[in-house]
C-alpha cells in the first residue's frame, strides 16, 4: 500500500498501512460505515475525493460489472489516479471487489487497496500475508500512528449514518414559529407593493448583514437556540428569499470563510424552520457541507430541502453534483467569477408597470 495524506479539518494524517486506513475512514466520513462501499481517490499522495455509497442488493439480474463501472465513473472529475476501496459487508463476498478491480483497470486507475471488512476482520485481495489464493481474513489492529497521536484533535465519529442525518431533524419551537409568522407576513407585505420596493431592498440588505453577523457569534453563545430566537426567525425567512440566499452563497464562497462556524449556525436555522421554510436554508447548508467535503451531511440537507419542495433548484443542483462525485472546486470556481452585486440582484420595477413580478421565494 502506498502512503498518502488524509486531511481532516486542520489535522493532516499519514496513512501508511491498511489498518491505519480502516481507522481513519470513520473520521473522514463522520460516522462508522456499515453495508457500504468507501472509495478514496488520491492524486500526488493526497485524497482528491472521498465517496461512500450503500452496498447494492444482489438481485437475480444484478450486473456487478455495470454497477462498478458507474461507481468509479463518479471519480473521473477528481483527477485521482490511484484508488483505495474498503467494502463493509455482512459476508465476505468477492463479487463486488472483483468487479471494482476490473472497472478500475478499464478506467486506468491503479488500485492501491481493495479489501472487504466483515466480522471485525479484513479480507484483502491479492493478500501477501496468506499462503493461499484466497485471503483467510486478518484481525484489524490499528497501529500506533498519527491517528492516535492526533485523536484528541479529531471529532468523534457518529455511531451510524442515521445518527448523522438526525442532526437536522426538526425541533418544534413555538416561540420561533410565532416570530417566523410575523416576519413572513411583514416580508410578504413588502413584496406585494411597488411603493415598498425600496424598503424591501433595505430589508434584504439588513437580513444579509444579520445572517453574516450572527453566524460569527453563534459559537460563543451558551444557548444559541434561545438567545438567537429573533435572529433565527429573520434568517429563516431571509434565506428563502433567493436574492438574500444568493448573496449569502457568494459570501460563503470567499476564501478563508469559516465553514464550520457557518454550518453550525445554518443547522440551527434549518432545525427551527417550519416545513414550508426549510428549502432555502437547507439548500445553503447543503452547499456549505459540500464545500467542507462532508458529502453525507450535504446530501441529508439536500434531501430535507427536496422533501419540502421537490423542484427547488438549488437543492437539485447540489444533489446532482454530489451524485456525480463533483468536487466542490467546481462550485467555487463558478461563484468566484461572480460579483456580489450579480448575486444580490437588486429588485427593479420596470417603467410603466404597476407591479414587479418578484418571484424570489420560488427558486
Amino acid at each position: 500500500m502506498r502512503t498518502f495524506v488524509a486531511k481532516i479539518g486542520l489535522v493532516e494524517l499519514s496513512i501508511t498501512s491498511i489498518d491505519s486506513l480502516i481507522a481513519v475512514i470513520p473520521h473522514l466520513l463522520g460516522f462508522v460505515p456499515t453495508k457500504s462501499v468507501v472509495c478514496l481517490w488520491t492524486l500526488d499522495k493526497r485524497i482528491s475525493l472521498t465517496m461512500r455509497v450503500d452496498l447494492p442488493v444482489m438481485e437475480t439480474n444484478f450486473d456487478a460489472n455495470a454497477w462498478a463501472e458507474q461507481l468509479l465513473s463518479c471519480g473521473i472529475h477528481s483527477g485521482g489516479t490511484n484508488i483505495h476501496v474498503v467494502i463493509y459487508a455482512d459476508v465476505n463476498s468477492s463479487d463486488f471487489a472483483q468487479a471494482i478491480g476490473r472497472a478500475a483497470s478499464h478506467s486506468g486507475l491503479h488500485v492501491d487497496t481493495l479489501i472487504t471488512m466483515c466480522d471485525a476482520k479484513r479480507f484483502e485481495y491479492e493478500c501477501t500475508e496468506c499462503h493461499s489464493s484466497k485471503c483467510i481474513g486478518h484481525e484489524v489492529m490499528p497501529e500506533a500512528s498519527d491517528l492516535r497521536k492526533m485523536g484528541a484533535l479529531l471529532p468523534v465519529p457518529a455511531a451510524s449514518r442515521e445518527e448523522v442525518i438526525a442532526e437536522i431533524d426538526e425541533i418544534l419551537n413555538p416561540h420561533v414559529r410565532a416570530l417566523v409568522v410575523t416576519e413572513s407576513a411583514a416580508y410578504t407585505a413588502l413584496r406585494a407593493s411597488n411603493a415598498d420596493a425600496h424598503n424591501l431592498e433595505k430589508w434584504r440588505d439588513e437580513s444579509i448583514a444579520l445572517v453574516r453577523r450572527d453566524w460569527g457569534h453563534v459559537s460563543s453563545l451558551d444557548d444559541p437556540l434561545r438567545t438567537l430566537t429573533p435572529q433565527l426567525a429573520r434568517s429563516i425567512v431571509a434565506l428563502n428569499d433567493v436574492r438574500c440566499r444568493d448573496a449569502v452563497l457568494w459570501v460563503i464562497a470567499r476564501p478563508d470563510t469559516d465553514l464550520q462556524q457557518i454550518g453550525e449556525y445554518l443547522a440551527h436555522v434549518v432545525i427551527n424552520a417550519p416545513e414550508s421554510m426549510v428549502p432555502g436554508p437547507a439548500s445553503v447548508l447543503s452547499a456549505v457541507r459540500w464545500l467542507q467535503g462532508d458529502g453525507l451531511r450535504a446530501m441529508a440537507a439536500c434531501l430535507k430541502a427536496l422533501n419540502a419542495a421537490p423542484d427547488y433548484t438549488l437543492a437539485l443542483l447540489v444533489e446532482t453534483a454530489l451524485r456525480a462525485g463533483l468536487p466542490p472546486v467546481f462550485w467555487l470556481e463558478t461563484m468566484r467569477v461572480l460579483t456580489y452585486d450579480q448575486c444580490r440582484a437588486r429588485r427593479r420595477v420596470r417603467p410603466g408597470r404597476s407591479e414587479d413580478s418578484d418571484t424570489s421565494m420560488s427558486a
